[in-house]
């Protein structure tokens, strides 16, 4: 199995709209049929309080078969959430095993070449057991 970790990132966004967008990527890339889950302590403050750190708000964690295609419909998930976003200074950053995607607004033959390389690389080390 693989774990995928992954972070919205959207500079400016406050605890509750990074929560909502979170989620809202979450959603679609549960419609991979994939494991996901949150990490602990994710749940937006009640009004007037203060919450923990607003970066564990924007992760999650999705566990996958360590095979292309499984790991290359996550991220085309992401993709295609973050191309029908509305936020261009949106990224979303995908780890895993210390290997690290940043995807935002480049275009689709620039992200092709990118998360071809990022796949070939994660999915070779797991083949050759050399993963964390």
């Amino acid at each position: 199995m693989i774990e995928m970790k992954v972070s919205v990132l959207e500079p400016g966004a406050n605890q509750d709209r990074l929560f909502r967008t979170t989620r809202n990527l979450q959603e679609r890339v549960q419609e991979t049929r994939v494991s996901v889950r949150r990490p602990p302590a994710v749940v937006p403050a009640p009004p007037g309080t203060r919450a923990g750190d607003i970066a564990t708000i924007g992760e999650f964690v999705v566990a996958v078969q360590a095979a292309v295609p499984v790991v290359a419909a996550v991220v085309r998930a992401v993709r295609q959430w973050l191309a029908d976003s509305a936020q261009p200074a949106r990224k979303v950053r995908v780890e895993i095993d210390g290997d690290v995607l940043e995807l935002d607004a480049a275009t689709p033959e620039q992200q092709d070449k990118i998360v071809d390389g990022f796949l070939r690389g994660v999915l070779d080390r797991h083949e050759r057991g050399e993963a964390d």
